[in-house]
């Protein structure tokens, strides 16, 4: 982490709220199987080698069995490290909310992410209620009364502590056997100065003419209040969802951090009627489908009261002002490498002069390794050359170099996913069918999804 590329505190009656845009695989079950299982390593997994019922199937069942649990153990380790940087960063960065994509955060990750956010508040995603789980005192240690087997689950954390959870309420296409909550309420939280926020878990939120809406959540929704939408939305609903979000913070005041899974895209913090539509920094950061970042925004909590107050207001602040589209990058991969040491070089002094001639001074090396780790990332950097001689202000400097740089043990999406599918197909390598016709050919078929999925097929 570049320690100079940390933004002041907010001003005072700002609040800074960041939402976080990630691949990763669902903490989810669908089948009866864990999706944390698969070697595949993306959002878009399906349920692998679901081995038949049957005795001559028996060894091949406790040996897929064994490797699933390699799998989840190396993606949750894996995916622990990675929110746990994002976390720290935001935290440094002194962001009062973090927001984390629906079925993010397995489990088995939360006691490390407690140790990670500091008094900053995070929506640790959600989870799927495995029934293992509700078993043991699993979630009683976490000072929750426990959820049942089914349920959907967003655990908010603070101060190394969970201080509030809420449960998903509706049901989507893709979640056929989840279990319903008929609960709802706001979470008041220290780190956003006591305010309430209200979590609505995808389409709990899009769902607004839903009966339990109207019955649960209604009559809680208030003018003062902050609403999450963790969310896991194809691209194909952003145009709903972004209609319904808009509407939201434009018409009843409420802003809205809504955080998606990166092939979604779409992942903002919605804040009455700030520009969502103008390239950051002039306006609020959109992170585009594919890419993964973060969202950072400052908002002006004390403009989160009745319309009819507003029209007194003299002062004319501005009711947001962006502070980050960070993109992630890998410290794993030469490219982050190479750009994480240009950037040390171009902020080694904060005053707004010397910042300037640095990025004047290594202005080529600067542009190759911007195009180096992507273009949400040149895209910034190629802006602030262009428009370097007529920027006033330090922090539209940093702001434009502010990405989320990831330590070297944590591997990038592709790279975790390559790792995955290696080490399934050697140990499906060594599965033996013993001349067994239907056992040979359910071999084949495991090995030949690996390999399509090696290929780039799947």
């Amino acid at each position: 982490m570049i320690d100079r590329l940390a933004p002041a505190r907010p001003s005072n009656g700002y609040l800074r709220i960041a939402v976080a845009q990630l691949h990763y695989t669902p903490s989810a079950v669908i089948s009866e199987s864990s999706l944390l299982d698969q070697p595949f390593g993306l959002e878009d997994s399906e349920p692998w080698c679901k081995v038949p019922a049957g005795l001559k199937f028996r060894d091949l069942l406790l040996r897929r069995k064994v490797l699933g649990a390699q799998m989840r153990e190396l993606y949750c380790e894996q995916i622990a490290a990675k929110l746990a940087g994002i976390i720290e960063h935001c935290a440094k960065w002194h962001c009062n909310l973090l927001v984390l994509p629906e079925y993010s955060v397995p489990p088995e990750c939360i006691a490390r992410l407690l140790e990670t956010c500091g008094s900053m508040a995070v929506v640790l995603g959600t989870h799927y209620v495995e029934p293992t789980r509700t078993r043991t005192t699993f979630y009683q240690s976490l000072g929750i009364t426990n959820p049942k087997a089914g349920h959907a689950i967003a655990l908010v954390a603070s101060g190394g502590a969970i201080v509030g959870s809420q449960l998903k309420m509706q049901q989507s296409k893709w979640e056929p056997d989840i279990r319903l909550s008929q609960e709802w309420a706001p979470i008041p939280l220290e780190a956003l100065g006591n305010r309430p926020l209200g979590i609505l878990i995808c389409i709990d939120f899009l769902n607004d003419k839903a009966d339990s809406f109207a019955r649960f959540v209604q009559p809680h929704l208030a003018g003062d209040m902050l609403l999450a939408v963790p969310s896991h939305t194809p691209s194909g609903s952003r145009e709903e969802f972004e209609q319904s979000l808009r509407k939201e913070a434009k018409r009843y005041g409420r802003p809205v951090a809504y955080a998606n899974t990166a092939s979604g895209g779409g992942s903002t913090v919605y804040v009455e009627d700030a520009n969502t539509d103008k390239a950051f920094p002039l306006g609020i950061a959109v992170l585009e489908p594919g890419q993964e970042g973060v969202a950072i925004v400052d908002i002006d909590a004390e403009r989160n009261r009745p319309r009819d107050s507003r029209a007194t207001r003299l002062d004319h602040r501005p009711v947001a002002r962006p502070v980050a589209a960070s993109q992630i990058l890998y410290l794993a991969d030469q490219s982050g490498k190479d750009h994480e040491l240009c950037i040390e070089d171009v902020v080694a002094d904060s005053d707004l002069d010397r910042l300037v001639e640095a990025v004047k001074t290594h202005q080529v090396r600067l542009e190759a390794s911007a195009i180096g780790v992507g273009r949400h990332t040149a895209d910034r950097v190629l802006d602030l050359i262009e428009k370097i001689d007529n920027i006033d202000d330090s922090e539209r400097v940093l702001c434009r170099l502010r990405d989320v740089f990831l330590a070297a043990s944590i591997l990038s999406p592709l790279s975790l996913r390559k790792l995955m599918l290696d080490i399934a197909d050697d140990e499906t390598g060594r599965w033996n069918a013993n001349g067994d016709p239907e056992l040979t050919g359910f071999i084949a078929k495991c090995r030949s999804q690996l390999q399509a999925a090696k290929n780039g097929a799947l």
